[in-house]
């Protein structure tokens, strides 16, 4: 069995959008909603947790292998779970 590490990211906005304009990335226009759910973004924001990781000194089997970006705090209440029909 293999472990994936992975991120659920409730992001604070202007301290995204600010991280997205220091990578020349994100679109000044776009909602938050839409900024969250930008492949690109997650990427980015990806990229940068397994820097901080390495720099902590974790190793590859540690590291964030995958993160979800909300636009909300995530609670088992806002779940939102696809219908099975």
């Amino acid at each position: 069995m293999q472990y994936q590490p992975i991120a659920i990211v409730v992001p604070i906005e202007p301290l995204l959008r600010l991280f997205l304009t220091s990578k020349n990335l994100g679109d000044n226009n776009a909602t938050f909603e839409q900024v969250v759910r930008d492949t690109a973004v997650a990427s980015v924001v990806l990229e940068e947790l397994q820097i901080v990781g390495r720099r902590g000194g974790l190793r590859k089997a540690e590291l964030i292998q995958s993160v979800v970006l909300l636009s909300e705090e995530w609670t088992p209440e806002n779940v939102r779970i696809p219908s099975l029909a």
